[in-house]
């Protein structure tokens, strides 16, 4: 710990925290604040080099492990570098931090679905729409779930849900198709074994 003044502050490794809680790490011969940090892997992330956004974004969760916006945004460039087990962790922690946090729960949802589990896919999507019940992304992707295990009300109210939203472009043509084969599958049940592409 160090006192300057009336300046207090305690050095950890690398990492400077004055009393203000602004935090200084060592870069490039001199001190950039978190912020400065945070900004240097928004610009590697844009620039797509995840190498150098995952070094930045690391430096910015070893300052700041709280900070569920850093954790988030670790597991996104995570996730472009296909290091899927890392990312679910890191989106996992950024919802246990802040369970309002409906991108956190989506993601992980997309992550448990790409590893084929299909349960805690589903159980992540519920999160998030308990967080944001108006997640048209987490809707359409939960109302995709039920219409692969036929169960077709279920799909049905979310589909309903989603048009009163109002459709975004991306799920245009998901929400129209599905709504037709709902609509199709409860006059003709045997129509349900027929699956959307």
């Amino acid at each position: 710990m160090t006192v300057s003044g009336a300046e207090i502050g305690v050095r950890l490794s690398a990492v400077e925290i004055d009393f203000a809680g602004q935090t200084t790490l060592p870069f490039g011969g001199s001190g950039a604040t978190l912020s400065e940090i945070f900004e240097r892997a928004e610009e590697a992330e844009q620039a797509r080099d995840f190498a150098a956004a995952r070094r930045f974004y690391g430096i910015a969760v070893t300052a700041k492990p709280y900070d569920a916006v850093a954790r988030y945004n670790l597991g996104c460039v995570l996730m472009s570098l296909e290091e899927l087990g890392d990312a679910e962790i890191h989106f996992r922690v950024a919802a246990s931090l802040d369970p309002a946090f409906a991108e956190a729960w989506f993601n992980a949802a997309h992550i448990r679905g790409l590893k084929g589990d299909l349960v805690g896919e589903r159980r992540f999507l519920e999160q998030a729409l308990e967080a944001d019940p108006d997640y048209v992304d987490a809707l359409a992707c939960l109302a995709r779930g039920f219409i692969r295990s036929n169960q077709i009300d279920e799909a049905c109210v979310l589909l309903e849900r989603i048009a009163r939203l109002g459709i975004p472009a991306t799920h245009e043509d998901f929400v129209r198709k599905a709504t037709l084969f709902c609509r199709l599958a409860k006059k003709q049940p045997q129509s349900r074994d027929i699956h959307l592409g």
